[in-house]
């Protein structure tokens, strides 16, 4: 992985970095929930009653269509956002969504534990849970129509296990050959097919990992410090195959081409940063998360000064 240094731009309000797009755009929290732009000009997103609040984004597509939840007193709905911020209820009633790709597709659940898939015509269909299991939820859809999360076990068997869904919506149970291991979770999958998450363990709690969708889910661990005893999990890919994990009590890595750097030695000169947070990578190579500086909780977006690359 040849890698450049990152310069830190960042928001001088209480504020968080969700996810980022290809273009990138930026959506997350800043006093209102919000779609930074590039320039770092910033949109507020309104809810389905026309106010600011009770409204959570969580992922957008390359074109700026974000998806999220609009909250009432009594329960949370699933919300698509046009590029305009014009704010339309996804059928299906209470629940939420997690991601929309590229053309237009959502996943989340439905109110109690229906996992679905919202195509762009509003059409909804199942994804399905694992024999014997009672609920699911994706956390990540690719642009190919996979998506990826955690599947309960079936009834009797305590934990979730990682889990890949088709774009027809059969699911199959992503491999855990670590000992000591039965649960675990897919946080991200790019549109190579690699899948990234992390089993349970009992020492340390948490591995992180990824499996190849396209190589009979072939597994391996992504761990920074080898033998270090830390909590590792993999947060997020990209379509280079880089990789953000975290790997408590040390830190934020990036990983790719076999390398493992740690985040904040990518900062340009003195910062003063603490408890980064890396949320999101795009193709760029450009990382969005949270951190603290002055004491303040603030979103940062970490853009290459040249790019840099990682060859799965």
């Amino acid at each position: 992985m040849r890698t450049g240094r990152l310069n830190l731009e960042l928001s001088s309000l209480e504020s968080e970095a969700r996810k980022i797009n290809n273009a990138g755009q930026v959506v997350g929290h800043s006093f209102y929930e919000v779609l930074w732009q590039p320039d770092g000009s910033l949109m507020p997103l309104a809810s389905l009653n026309g106010g600011y609040e009770s409204v959570n984004v969580r992922s957008l597509n390359d074109s700026g269509i974000m998806v999220g939840t609009f909250n009432d007193t009594n329960n949370s709905f699933p919300v698509l956002w046009r590029a305009d911020g014009q704010a339309e209820a996804l059928p299906g009633g209470p629940g939420y969504v997690t991601d929309v790709n590229n053309q237009g597709v959502a996943v989340g659940v439905l109110f109690p534990y229906t996992t679905v898939r919202w195509e762009p015509d509003g059409r909804m269909t199942g994804l399905d849970n694992l024999p014997g299991g009672s609920s699911a939820t994706p956390f990540a859809l690719n642009n190919i129509g996979q998506a990826v999360g955690w599947a309960a076990l079936p009834e009797g068997v305590a934990g979730v296990a990682p889990v890949i869904w088709q774009s027809s919506g059969a699911v199959r149970r992503l491999p855990n050959e670590f000992p000591f291991t039965t649960t675990g979770q897919a946080s991200d999958i790019n549109d190579n097919g690699l899948v990234v998450g992390f089993v349970r363990g009992v020492d340390p709690p948490s591995i992180a990992v990824q499996w190849d969708s396209n190589q009979n889910d072939r597994l391996s661990e992504l761990v920074p410090e080898p033998g270090s005893g830390d909590s590792t999990t993999a947060q997020a890919a990209n379509n280079l195959g880089q990789v953000l994990i975290s790997s408590w009590p040390r830190g934020w890595y990036l990983y790719g081409d076999g390398l493992f750097v740690p985040l904040a030695d990518l900062i340009d000169g003195p910062n003063g940063w603490t408890d980064l947070y890396a949320a999101d990578i795009n193709d760029s190579g450009t990382v969005v998360g949270t951190g603290r500086l002055g004491g303040i909780r603030r979103a940062f977006v970490m853009t290459p000064t040249e790019r840099f690359y990682a060859r799965r």
